[in-house]
């Protein structure tokens, strides 16, 4: 029985191998077995009514079909409001967007030039113009000095206008189409946004709202765009 063992714990210690391969081939088996249970678990949680959500994410990494134009449309605060959106190409990593929309400040009209700086075309960089029409005898509640008091007041806003500076990330979506989510800022032209008829003077409070409902500051937006051939 000595010799045995001791032969024994010699065939190991020349054969550390042994071992290695013991564990190798179980870690393997463990590996196939975690991945198999992971591919039923996002079968099972995806289901066949959501396989096109869960197709979607391969689309990540693949570029943006290139088009002959997109046509879509989309909400975004200080930019279009709700409005339709149509993009053409001019050169090689260059579109240009022609937007209508209406929001807080009446309707709206603008144009951008895009510059794409990524081979994929997901990342995009956008400089452009856009005017909002204004309400004539806009009434609306709001407070005045001295009381402080909110009460019926009317006036005119003007016509604004504003330079905006856009930063764009665009999701393929199908074979043709595209979500753009954009980012930016907006610097406003137009010093005096709003003209009063009533004999009232405003309180600072209902300055500061006039003031945010003007087009200008922050951009924020989402889009749909659809491309054609």
């Amino acid at each position: 029985m000595f010799y045995r063992g001791n032969l024994i714990n010699i065939f190991h210690s020349l054969n550390p191998e042994i071992k290695k391969s013991r564990l190798n081939k179980a870690n393997t088996k463990s590996l196939h077995m975690k991945r198999t249970i992971l591919i039923i678990a996002c079968i099972i949680a995806c289901g066949p009514g959501n396989l096109l959500l869960c197709q979607q994410f391969e689309n990540i990494q693949q570029p943006v079909p290139e088009q002959h134009f997109f046509i879509g449309i989309g909400l975004g605060v200080n930019e279009y409001g709700l409005g339709f959106i149509l993009e053409t190409p001019s050169l090689n990593d260059f579109s240009i967007n022609l937007d209508a929309g209406i929001g807080g400040w009446g309707w709206k009209l603008g144009g951008s030039m895009n510059h794409y700086f990524s081979n994929n075309k997901h990342h995009e960089l956008s400089i452009g113009y856009s005017h909002a029409s204004g309400l004539k005898d806009f009434e609306t509640d709001l407070s005045v000095e001295p009381s402080g008091n909110s009460q019926s007041v009317n006036l005119d806003l003007m016509g604004v206008s504003t330079v905006n500076v856009i930063y764009t990330y665009n999701l393929k979506v199908g074979r043709t189409s595209k979500i753009a989510f954009s980012a930016g800022y907006a610097i406003c032209l137009t010093q005096d946004g709003y003209k009063l008829h009533s004999p009232v003077t405003l309180d600072r409070s209902s300055d500061l709202l006039l003031d945010i409902m003007q087009p200008g500051g922050i951009i924020v937006g989402i889009k749909l765009m659809i491309g054609g051939l």
